[in-house]
């Protein structure tokens, strides 16, 4: 069982959010007649705020992440209603608990058309809505496409069964590589674009040369004998390489 500091961590800075806003880099947003900014929400899977530079943690190399948080809020505190993917997701979108968008496990439930969402609000008022996820268990299927224009999840369900949604995934390349496009074909509009990344999540399988660059870290022997598993070398690759992803798209946004 999870005590409350080990969930709290885990639940801190699971989600990242850049609002474009007319300031520094970002001064192109002002040039726009309706003064209204984009909106990027970028969300990734179990990845813990106590293996991030920005909180404090020195074995990790997160400089793109740590730059988000010095020039925009760092939250010191952050939960959650449920700790699982889709209904955490549908509750930040909705900004509804699980008990009334009926939200509330990996499957069986679907969110209810009728309920407003980030994305539906922001499609009434002008903006062009995209999303690409990287998990069988946000898949459209759920009702979490409602809104968006485009929704990018296209999961072969054949492949597995139902009980086991979480383990068919997409790697955070393959994410970029489809965000990057919708990007590029909407910089001209005002848009709200969520990009969703699942790398963190076991099983820990990064690729090179991530893989290799903690293998001096193995995972806490203490955790192991708590049956906790704390992110250790593998799971550090994985935050290493969506640093790389986390520039691309910055690089993107800043210039539309």
């Amino acid at each position: 069982m999870w005590t409350f500091p080990v969930l709290h961590a885990r639940l801190l800075s699971a989600v990242l959010v850049l609002l474009l806003c007319p300031y520094g880099g970002l001064a192109a947003a002002a040039t726009r007649p309706s003064g209204k900014p984009n909106v990027l929400l970028i969300t990734i899977d179990t990845l813990r705020s106590d293996h991030l530079g920005c909180y404090g943690y020195r074995q990790i190399k997160t400089p793109n992440i740590d730059g988000l948080a010095r020039d925009g809020i760092r939250f010191e505190k952050a939960f959650t209603p449920v700790p699982i993917t889709l209904p955490a997701h549908a509750a930040l979108l909705s900004g509804t608990y699980p008990m009334y968008n009926g939200l509330h496990d990996f499957s069986g439930n679907k969110l209810n058309p009728a309920q407003p969402t980030l994305a539906s609000v922001l499609k009434q008022n002008g903006y062009s809505t995209g999303a690409v996820v990287a998990a069988a268990v946000l898949d459209s299927r759920f009702g979490l496409n409602h809104g968006f224009d485009f929704y990018y999840d296209h999961f072969d369900f054949s492949r597995l069964l139902e009980t086991n949604l979480d383990a068919m995934e997409r790697p955070g390349n393959v994410v970029v590589d489809e965000a990057l496009k919708w990007l590029g074909k909407n910089s001209g509009k005002k848009f709200f674009f969520w990009m969703h990344l699942y790398d963190p999540h076991a099983p820990y399988r990064p690729p090179t040369p991530y893989s290799q660059q903690y293998e001096a870290r193995p995972f806490s022997r203490i955790r192991q004998r708590h049956g906790i598993e704390k992110p250790g070398r593998r799971e550090r690759g994985f935050v290493d390489g969506l640093e790389r992803h986390r520039g691309e798209i910055r690089a993107r946004t800043e210039a539309c």
